[in-house]
């Protein structure tokens, strides 16, 4: 069984993520005991196979202000433990993020598309989204809408 994703980040690690089809997570990111607990079942419930949509975020003042889906990715490769830096806010050289992700395939706007015709998100319970790591679980028929709705706005058939 497929399941599907909401991925979100800056756009600095966003848009290196897509280039290098690859995500990363930082599992010390998580906010509460629920959420550590919620991250172990989803490390469960990804698989290779499964679709992501990909979110980009824009924060101010500790707030999130934007929110776009700009990009869908096949996944590949599951929770893998790499310890180098690749990320923009690792510039000081030290991994922040040990847990990666990768992606065999990847559909996604180009940067300068996000903010005009970038996707409304859907919302997501707090039960399906770990907002320290940036990481949601979509129902079916939340990700069919998303990719209908892709599929119109940005004039291409999407599949992954």
């Amino acid at each position: 069984m497929v399941n599907y994703w909401l991925i979100s980040g800056l756009r600095e690690n966003l848009e290196v993520g897509i280039r290098t089809k690859m995500w990363a997570l930082n599992p010390e990111k998580a906010r509460t005991e629920a959420d550590k607990k919620r991250l172990s079942e989803f490390i469960g419930l990804m698989h290779k196979g499964d679709i992501a949509a990909l979110r980009v975020v824009e924060f101010r003042a500790g707030r999130m202000i934007s929110a776009r889906i700009v990009g869908f990715a096949k996944i590949d490769d599951v929770f893998y433990e790499e310890r180098y830096p690749i990320w923009p806010d690792e510039r000081r050289g030290e991994p922040i993020y040990p847990w990666k992700i990768r992606f065999s395939d990847v559909i996604a706007l180009s940067p300068d598309n996000w903010p005009r015709i970038g996707l409304e998100p859907p919302t997501i319970p707090d039960e399906r989204f770990l907002s320290g790591i940036g990481l949601g679980l979509l129902l079916p028929n939340e990700y069919v809408d998303l990719i209908k709705r892709a599929e119109q706005r940005w004039g291409l058939m999407i599949s992954l």
